[in-house]
């Protein structure tokens, strides 16, 4: 069924043929008891200018008509649906029935594929079904403020095509709960699209994506039972800018309550019960660093909250949780311009936020052949600042496979967590594991820039160091395969003199053959804090070479301890290092 023309879409004749798009749009939807007696079926809207409507204004789509699907589309050229004062408040709850936005549509107001307020029951086999073709500004998969279950088999599927454009992309629902264990709704979320090079309000503008919900302003436990999978396109996010680049989060958003806008007290937990899987596909355009790209991936959640100082612990504390394992594949360039990069696990800023994942986590870069042919920085377990804590309950493991690169912007591969500025805290049950695979390279062509493996732990230093702490259940292993060139090696780098990194078993390092690097090697860590560690293994194959000048060419082999007279590496166990033949490099220290 089509809806175009001029009248106020108000009669009941049910002809196919309405007047005037907008009164059809802001009338039929609303009350499509007035346009038909009968079921309606897939119903086709199409605008022909933009539709400003009254900011009180809530679509519901009517789940009593026999609505089977929606579709918005423009007659001619680039239109919106927005409120007349234009604050992006608009909001269209699906109530489960399939929408699409047309590919001159932009949405400028937040779109749900469930209900509002009111609990939605799925039947077997319905689905939360939204694909976008033009553009939304927020997008929920699931209910507001509701929770959505299914009867037997769902699954929410957003769509982006290859013309669309987006802001915000959850997966879940906000406050929402979404799945029982029995019949738990998987989550989808393909990415063809974003392609900012499109003119004006039509362009993708920060697009974040989430695997999960969005959790605000509430206290208690909100759970999305399903599966988490996020695909991007070979045409993903290629437009020509370089300012709205896109971050994505495998997990929900969810901050705990703001003392200054809620009354409410308490901790709030966001769960996912589900693996996450994210994967990044191959690009075929030309991605270089000055357009529009992936700046930055987590496979976990995002923890955050704008309270600062005095007022971080006052009302609670908020968990971002992921019950199964994470899986990232990435087979294209994301770059860290804003300080994200690739990130395995979860984003807990600020004191009183927790991530979890209580699974395994596995990253795999693959070799990049087209476009830009690197990534930057990649860490295996997750990211805390300012006092925020991870946990995680099972092995991490990066995997370098044969000829992939990682360079630029002070590249790092960090198979554990890192620990920014402020301080914080991070406990990993199981071991670190990074594999390198053969030829791969991480030396940086810029000047005064490095890249280098950090494989357990990075404590990053700030102006009025606060203490960072992480502790490592299992071994920290890293494995490398022949001709692996890079700048560094620093199994642990501790840049804080209150930092402190704890492994209950051992560090080992196995190298092939010709590896070569700038230096320095340090064998446990660079530290200016306090590393502890049960044993020390290295052993390195023929012909390594250690071809820096200087300090940068130095071998440590328990590492290096500098700044305080308090650091310290205490190997409680033994130290023990194989050099095949042809080692070179300018010093050779056994210890450090």
């Amino acid at each position: 069924m089509q809806y175009s023309g001029n009248g106020d879409g108000s009669d009941d004749k049910g002809s196919g043929t309405q007047a005037d798009p907008f009164e059809t749009f802001r009338g039929d939807l609303k009350h499509l008891d007035k346009v038909s007696s009968g079921d309606i079926g897939d119903l086709t809207v199409i605008l022909s200018g933009d539709n400003l409507m009254s900011d009180s204004n809530d679509i519901n789509l009517p789940t009593d008509r026999g609505l089977t699907s929606l579709s918005i589309e423009s007659a001619s050229g680039d239109c919106k649906i927005s409120t007349s004062s234009g604050d992006a408040s608009l909001n269209m709850y699906a109530n489960g029935i399939p929408i699409t936005i047309g590919e001159k549509v932009y949405f400028d107001g937040t779109l749900y594929g469930g209900s509002h307020a009111r609990d939605l029951i799925l039947k077997d086999g319905e689905n939360i079904d939204i694909t976008v073709k033009g553009k939304s500004a927020v997008i929920y998969g699931g209910c507001d403020s509701a929770d959505m279950t299914s009867e037997g088999s769902s699954a929410i599927k957003n769509t982006l095509t290859e013309t669309g454009n987006l802001g915000y992309i959850f997966g879940g629902g906000y406050n929402s709960n979404i799945g029982t264990e029995t019949n738990p709704i998987p989550v989808t979320i393909n990415l063809d699209g974003g392609d900012t090079g499109r003119s004006s309000y039509m362009r993708s503008s920060s697009p974040r994506i989430f695997g999960g919900g969005k959790v605000g302003n509430a206290v208690g436990t909100f759970r999305e039972y399903g599966d988490v999978k996020i695909l991007t396109g070979k045409k993903s996010f290629a437009g020509e800018t370089n300012a709205d680049v896109v971050l994505i989060f495998g997990g929900g958003m969810v901050s705990r309550p703001d003392i200054y806008h809620s009354a409410a007290s308490g901790d709030v937990v966001q769960e996912i019960i589900g693996n996450i899987d994210i994967e990044v596909a191959s690009a075929d355009f030309a991605d270089t660093r000055n357009k529009n790209r992936i700046d930055g991936i987590r496979g976990g959640g995002y923890v955050y909250t704008g309270i600062s100082g005095d007022d971080w612990n006052r009302n609670g504390g908020a968990v971002s949780r992921e019950i199964g394992n994470v899986h990232l594949d990435i087979n294209r360039c994301v770059d860290n311009s804003l300080g994200f990069g690739i990130n395995g696990g979860p984003y807990a800023y600020g004191q009183g936020h927790t991530g979890e994942i209580s699974g395994d986590i596995t990253v795999d870069i693959h070799k990049i052949t087209t476009g830009t042919t690197y990534v930057t920085c990649v860490t295996g377990g997750g990211e805390t600042i300012d006092g925020g804590i991870i946990n995680i309950g099972g092995n991490i493991t990066v995997n370098l496979h044969d000829g992939a690169a990682s360079k630029r912007n002070n590249a790092r591969v960090n198979g554990g967590v890192k620990i920014s500025s402020g301080g914080g805290e991070a406990n990993i049950t199981g071991d670190i594991n990074v594999n390198i695979g053969n030829s791969c390279s991480m030396q940086d062509p810029e000047l005064n820039q490095s890249a280098s493996i950090i494989g357990g732990a990075e404590i990053e230093n700030s102006v009025n160091p606060s203490k960072g702490t992480v502790n490592i259940g299992g071994d920290v292993r890293i494995k490398i395969g022949d001709d692996f060139a890079c700048d560094g090696i620093t199994v642990v780098n501790i840049d804080n003199e209150n930092g402190e990194v704890n492994i209950s078993g051992d560090i080992s390092l196995t190298a092939s053959d010709r590896m070569s690097m700038k230096g320095p090697f340090c064998g446990a860590g660079y530290v200016k804090g306090k590393l502890n560690v049960r044993n020390v293994l290295l052993d390195i194959g023929n012909n390594f070479h250690l071809d820096g000048t200087s300090s940068s060419g130095y071998f440590y082999g328990t590492g290096q301890t500098t700044g305080s007279s308090e650091a310290s590496i205490k190997i409680s166990d033994g130290l023990k290092i194989t050099l095949g033949n042809g080692f070179s490099g300018s010093w050779f220290f056994s210890g450090g």
